[in-house]
C-alpha cells in the first residue's frame, strides 16, 4: 500500500516537472525569438546601405563586429525563402547559440565563413527544409551583402572541425538535427 501511494507521488511530481519544464521551454523560446526580432530590427536600422560585395576584392578577411545589448553581432544571415533574418554573433560559445546563430569560424570576405545554430523553431530550423539552388545572404555590419546559393545538404554523424574548413564552398550552416545525434550542414557556394 505505502509503496503505491508512494509511487503515485513521485508520478504526480513526475507529470508536475515536466508541465513546469514545457512551460518555461516555451516561454524562453518566446523569449529568444522577441530578441532576435528586436535585434534584426536594430541592425537592420543601423546597416548603412546594403551594396553586392565580391569576395576576390577583400584583402582583409576580418569582419566588422557590432555590439547591441552586449553582444557583439558580425553579420545578419537572411533566407528569403523563409522569410528568415538572423542576426549572428560573432563568438562561438554555447551560450550564445541559445540566443543566437554564431560564427564558428571564417568570414565572407575569403570565402571560408561557417556559421552554427541551434535547430530550434526559429533560428536553424530551415536547414532541414532547405532546397538546392534557394538563395542565402549574408550582410557584414558595413552592408557588404554576400550572395549564395545552396549547392547542398549533407547529414553528417560526426561534425569534425577539420572537415567542416576543407569542405567549405563559400558558406557553410550547420545544425544538431532535433531528437538526433547527427548533423545538417548545408553547404552554400558564392553567386
Amino acid at each position: 500500500m505505502k509503496i503505491r501511494a508512494s509511487l503515485r507521488i513521485l508520478g504526480a511530481i513526475l507529470i508536475f516537472l515536466s508541465i513546469a519544464a514545457a512551460v518555461v521551454l516555451y516561454q524562453y523560446t518566446a523569449w529568444a525569438k522577441e530578441q532576435t526580432e528586436l535585434v534584426t530590427s536594430q541592425l537592420e536600422q543601423i546597416i548603412p546601405g546594403r551594396f553586392p560585395a565580391v569576395e576576390d576584392e577583400y584583402e582583409d578577411a576580418e569582419m566588422p563586429v557590432l555590439q547591441i545589448n552586449g553582444r557583439d553581432y558580425v553579420c545578419l544571415l537572411e533566407v528569403p525563402s523563409y522569410s528568415i533574418a538572423l542576426p549572428v554573433q560573432s563568438e562561438w560559445m554555447p551560450n550564445n547559440l541559445l540566443i543566437n546563430p554564431c560564427r564558428y569560424t571564417g568570414s565572407p570576405f575569403d570565402g571560408t565563413l561557417i556559421l552554427g545554430g541551434s535547430s530550434g523553431k526559429g533560428q536553424f530550423d530551415f536547414c532541414a527544409q532547405v532546397d538546392v539552388g534557394e538563395k542565402v545572404t549574408v550582410t557584414d555590419m558595413q552592408g557588404n551583402c554576400f550572395e549564395y546559393s545552396v549547392k547542398g545538404i549533407e547529414r553528417w554523424k560526426e561534425l569534425s572541425a577539420e572537415r567542416l574548413r576543407t569542405e567549405n564552398l563559400g558558406l557553410t550552416l550547420f545544425t544538431k538535427e532535433s531528437f538526433s545525434s547527427s548533423y545538417i550542414v548545408v553547404k552554400c557556394e558564392m553567386k
